[in-house]
């Protein structure tokens, strides 16, 4: 089965903004997420407190390997058969 990822609501989005804006650090946002009862990874609130700090989405090596076949697909002629 594949996983999807996993998309915080707006309220939690905007709990990990203030404790990014708070300073805190990943291990001690997770740890305030797990006790205001979010469950989630840490490998997932850890991209998501990147993409907070750095101001830019984070993209897995799964997400560009798809968009670069789809890409090709676009671009390759189609074989007639």
């Amino acid at each position: 089965m594949g996983r999807h990822r996993l998309e915080f609501g707006p309220d939690v989005l905007a709990q990990i903004g203030a404790l990014v804006a708070a300073g805190k650090s990943a291990a001690a946002i997770t740890a305030e997420l797990a006790a205001s009862g979010v469950v989630a990874s840490r490998a997932t609130i850890d991209r998501r407190v990147r993409e907070l700090r750095d101001g830019r989405r984070v993209v897995s090596k799964r997400e560009i390997g798809r968009a670069c076949c789809v890409a090709c697909r676009r671009l390759l002629p189609k074989e007639k058969t």
